[in-house]
């Protein structure tokens, strides 16, 4: 019997799970440059001080690199460390965290705090500290959260399938935007009612499908006047193919969807039926029988290749028919059909 894979939750902590009474040790640190320092790039400054001080492994080792960047005094060093060492304020859980925390750990995710916080920072409340089975900070990996590496890094490193992880925040620039582009699922949550709305469709998915092949997960948009979900952890889908169809689970209509590759932006999951599709869903392979019947040429092709058709499991099967569908051209379906052989060959002789 298959064993299902682990779906792991990657979930922000400041401004997403709980909220401080007082601004934290970046903040602070850029207000102070913004009112001494002239002239003072908030921009680019953000991005300066967010390093200097998010990946220090203690406020010493902070003050210093922010000195560094900023041409600081030694008394104007000291203010720094001062400013770093400030207590935080006294955090407040947030609407919806413990909710979606006790979905994730209810239905078998592994759940795993990404952080942007300071390595020195006070400690989670004791509810969440419970509900995590790991923390990883920017500190900890030496590698700003706001880019795609510190994404990577955390998936080498903790061995998540990335078909199966769900990236969850409120920072656009650091939780979502890089997450996606190292080919994670990702989900902004700034407020409101937004994360009561996906720790209950957390809830609503159940637990994962053996046969499940990644999940899907985001908010429609339109895209060429369609709703899509954008669906970076679904490229591997996509890699041999220019589409594949997709079954959504739990789905009491055996609704189906569209995974469609792009090239200049992440894969696209477009609801067969046009309806919108839900927040989160299991994807599970689609039962096409037309897509394991071999066109005569391709079937011809191996036969003479001494190649054994029936040999081919279902998946790659389907694949290699859709490559052969769809070239319109005769001759780039040639080019594909003897592609198609020498990659099979090439498999029997290893």
């Amino acid at each position: 019997m298959a064993i299902a894979p682990v779906p792991h939750l990657l979930i922000d902590i400041g401004g997403t799970l709980i909220h401080r009474d007082k601004p934290g040790a970046k903040g602070r640190v850029i207000d102070w440059l913004a009112r001494h320092r002239r002239p003072f790039d908030r921009r680019e400054g953000r991005l300066s001080v967010a390093r200097a001080v998010l990946t220090a492994r203690d406020p010493e080792a902070a003050a210093r690199a922010v000195a560094r960047a900023h041409g600081l005094s030694p008394s104007e060093t000291v203010e720094i460390l001062r400013l770093l060492t400030e207590d935080d304020g006294s955090p407040h859980v947030l609407e919806g965290a413990a909710e979606i925390l006790a979905a994730a750990r209810k239905h078998g995710w592994r759940v795993i705090y990404a952080t942007n916080a300071c390595g020195w920072s006070a400690p989670l409340p004791d509810s969440l500290l419970r509900a995590g089975d790991i923390t990883v900070s920017s500190a900890e990996l030496g590698i700003l959260k706001d880019e795609p590496a510190f994404w990577r890094k955390l998936v080498a490193d903790f061995g998540i399938d990335p078909r199966f992880a769900l990236a969850v925040g409120d920072s656009e620039p650091a939780d979502v935007i890089p997450a996606r582009a190292a080919g994670l699922a990702a989900m902004l949550v700034g407020g409101g009612d937004a994360l009561p709305s996906l720790a209950a469709a957390i809830d609503a998915a159940g637990p994962i499908p053996q046969d499940a092949v990644g999940i899907a997960a985001g908010l429609t948009f339109q895209w060429g006047g369609c709703s899509i979900i954008e669906a970076a952890n679904l490229t591997p889908l996509v890699e041999r193919t220019t589409r594949t169809r997709l079954r959504l689970y739990p789905s009491s209509s055996q609704r189906t969807a569209v995974l469609i590759r792009r090239s200049d932006c992440p894969p696209a999951l477009v609801a067969e039926d046009g309806e919108t599709l839900p927040i989160v869903s299991w994807a599970l392979p689609c039962p096409d029988q037309r897509m394991r019947v071999l066109p005569s040429d391709l079937a011809e092709a191996l036969q003479r290749a001494n190649i054994d058709a029936a040999a081919i499991d279902a998946d790659l099967r389907r694949q290699l028919v859709a490559m052969v569908k769809e070239a319109r051209d005769p001759e780039v379906r040639r080019v594909r059909i003897v592609e198609i052989v020498d990659f099979l060959a090439g498999r029997r002789i290893e």
